[in-house]
């Protein structure tokens, strides 16, 4: 295996007999070969390993977990053994198109200003079949790092980053996320460095209902809420707001990781009491992307006022 491959893909296992060949296939098929594939073993107790085990290729690590670490521990086991220029996400019941490697790798080759590119994704059900149409993909880094105050806008699977950023930088995944770790990683990245995403599927996202993921979501979903909230709070300090423990609540009671509930007018005042707050602090301390995050905070209005007494039927 080369010992400095241009690319390093990351993929913890944990269950997945049923799609982890599948994943691992669409990385060793890549149009871009020039690669590693670092599997981290997570403890599962299927068959998942001996379906891995199967797949002969000299381009594939290997990483044992003492015991079960969760999906966090893994990703951050992958890093720091990953040699790539560039480090690639990957989960274990996912599809990559066969040119997301090379598409990506050369973007960053091309783009020196850019530490992190992302890109489209679709969803698909447990055959393989497409069951969504593409959301939209937001490519310009300034706007990314707006959007992700309020909500996670990147497809971690489809991700590939600059190791030497990561590193440099000291970025990890963080424990005790509730499957939103991702959101929490790329909201640290988006202070460090520049986001981009291409206009191009890279990524078929398995919906997997018997996922990790999927379990917390259902199981935990209150305290899922509280972790989105404590996520945005802490955001909103790293690029530099400054807002009472008031303001605090109504800005993540207001903008929730999911649909929010019905509001009244009252309420709809004090969102945009509370953003245009935030446009005069933006604008006073000069954030360098301004112009985006007015640009958000009017989308993020607008959005609210869909489910509003504003358009209650008389």
């Amino acid at each position: 295996m080369n010992r400095n491959p241009k690319v390093s893909v990351i993929m913890p296992v944990y269950n997945a007999e049923k799609y982890i060949e599948e994943a691992m296939r669409s990385i060793l098929n890549q149009t871009e070969q020039d690669l590693e594939l670092i599997l981290i073993d997570d403890c599962g107790n299927d068959s998942s390993m001996e379906k891995v085990q199967g797949i002969r290729d000299t381009r594939i690590c290997i990483i044992h977990n003492q015991h079960n670490r969760g999906i966090s521990y893994s990703r951050n086991q992958g890093i720091e053994h990953a040699r790539g220029k560039y480090i690639a996400l990957m989960d274990d019941d996912d599809v990559a198109p066969l040119d997301r490697l090379e598409v990506e790798s050369r973007f960053l080759d091309e783009h020196a200003d850019i530490d992190v590119v992302g890109g489209g994704a679709l969803w698909i059900n447990e055959e393989g079949e497409v069951t969504s149409y593409l959301r939209e993909i937001i490519c310009n880094p300034r706007r990314i790092r707006a959007e992700l105050i309020f909500r996670d806008v990147i497809e971690n699977g489809s991700a590939m980053m600059r190791a030497e950023f990561i590193n440099r930088n000291h970025l990890r995944y963080r424990d005790g996320y509730l499957g939103m770790e991702d959101f929490k990683f790329w909201t640290e990245c988006s202070v460090f460095g520049n986001i981009a995403n291409i206009s191009k599927v890279l990524l078929y996202w398995r919906e997997n209902y018997h996922s990790e993921t999927f379990r917390v979501g259902r199981e935990q979903a209150e305290s899922r809420r509280e972790k989105f909230a404590e996520i945005q709070r802490e955001t909103l300090r790293m690029n530099g707001f400054c807002l009472d423990a008031e303001e605090l609540r109504m800005f993540t009671d207001f903008f929730p990781e999911n649909k929010g509930e019905y509001i009244r007018n009252a309420e709809l005042e004090k969102v945009c009491g509370l953003l245009k707050k935030m446009i005069i602090q933006a604008e006073n301390s000069h954030m360098e992307n301004v112009s985006e995050f007015k640009s958000v905070c009017h989308k993020m209005y607008a959005l609210k006022t869909e489910n509003s007494e504003l358009w209650k039927d008389n």
